[in-house]
């Protein structure tokens, strides 16, 4: 299989992933989430396994380098226990909180900053898969030409959405809301994917201008292109999101 076709293939898989929590309403329940997750994880080993022989890609700047490392140790960070009296200084409320309950448990001298340490290495898990998701994608855009061809997962997720949200509008909801539960998380995604669309539909201009494509070709395309757009806008009216 050539490298383009493998490029796709991964990418389709990333979409599956995405788009499987997204379609099983936003993902509210947790075995959903794991499932999406485990596909994420799955996909990334055996990309990273074929494309460290292939080659490693130029490393990434350091202001966009630390930002990806970062966020997931922060998370991890408040799951460390630590001294009660450094606890004191970082976060005086969760030392109060503690000293609260000090006369219906045995006290402790070490603590994490998390109240609910399971919850947040629930969401450590899913900024994990964010970022490696991130990382991926980046790896991908950089092998396969042209890099925009990475966007087209959320363009495909994100206009199904919208499509659906206006049907919903139109046969009398109140709101657009897609396959999600909450129409904020339906509005974020649509509002993820608007600039894509109209991005991409100026890229195709330009380049019909200098004469890259064929014109009946060019205007398919920009028209498909300027259509999601204006569903996904639709979309985000319709929802009436806050």
């Amino acid at each position: 299989m050539s490298s383009q076709a493998l490029s796709a293939l991964y990418l389709s898989l990333l979409a599956i992933a995405v788009g499987y929590a997204a379609f099983q309403y936003g993902g509210m329940a947790p075995t959903d989430w794991n499932l999406s997750l485990l596909l994420l994880g799955l996909v990334a080993v055996v990309y990273w396994w074929r494309a460290w022989r292939a080659g490693l890609v130029p490393p990434m700047d350091r202001w966009l380098r630390w930002p990806a490392l970062l966020l997931p140790c922060y998370v991890v960070w408040q799951l460390l226990p630590l001294p009660l009296s450094f606890l004191r200084i970082v976060s005086p409320a969760r030392a109060q909180l503690l000293d609260a309950v000090g006369n219906l448990m045995p006290p402790v001298s070490w603590a994490p900053l998390s109240i609910v340490p399971s919850t947040t290495g629930v969401h450590f898990l899913r900024i994990a898969g964010y970022t490696l998701l991130f990382l991926v994608i980046r790896d991908l855009a950089w092998r396969w030409w042209p890099p925009w061809r990475t966007a087209f997962p959320i363009l495909i997720v994100g206009g199904f959405e919208a499509v659906l949200g206006l049907a919903q509008y139109a046969a009398g909801a109140e709101q657009a809301h897609g396959t999600y539960v909450n129409r904020n998380h339906f509005a974020g995604l649509l509002e993820m994917a608007l600039p894509f669309a109209v991005m991409y539909g100026i890229t195709l201009v330009r380049r019909s201008g200098s004469g890259g494509l064929s014109s009946a070709l060019s205007m398919i395309k920009v028209g498909a292109a300027l259509g999601v757009a204006a569903a996904l806008f639709a979309g985000i009216v319709c929802s009436f999101s806050r």
